[in-house]
């Protein structure tokens, strides 16, 4: 329970590491009826914290005579990190892109000029039919 209010507050943990928003207790949604804070934690460390603020349906219905506010507090466990198998699937992905890397480097994949980018075709302006040989600088025989 938190003591009488009269003005708006906020609420700090871990030392003020972990903050929830500013509250009204006598807000436009009415009264303050309770405010439900979240803490997700793991390893006896707090990872997120969160706040919900519950009013009163009834806006005309006056706040407690001794003015206090329960606090609900939920604690969520979260579950630990498989770094084992994270590691798996990215020394796979690394070595795939590398196998990749290094076929298409020696060549398997096509000519040098096409594999390295130098060489083109297409179409100009004009709608002529053109092929380009970065290598000589000419356009390519056919």
């Amino acid at each position: 329970m938190i003591g009488p209010l009269t003005d708006r507050f906020t609420l700090a943990f871990e030392e003020g590491f972990r903050v929830i928003p500013w509250v009204n207790p006598r807000g436009a949604l009415g009264p303050l009826e309770k405010i439900e804070i979240t803490f997700v934690y793991s390893d006896g460390s707090i990872h997120s914290l969160s706040s919900k603020t519950i009013h009163s349906n009834d806006k005309l219905q006056p706040p407690p005579e001794d003015g206090k506010i329960p606090v609900v507090y939920k604690w969520i466990e979260m579950e630990d990190v498989d770094m084992e198998s994270g590691a798996f699937v990215m020394f796979l992905f690394v070595f795939v892109t590398s196998i990749y890397m290094l076929v298409d480097m020696c060549g398997l994949c096509g000519t040098d000029e096409q594999s390295a980018g130098l060489s083109g075709s297409g179409r100009d302006r004009s709608g002529r039919d053109y092929n380009y040989s970065a290598s000589t600088g000419l356009p390519k025989d056919e």
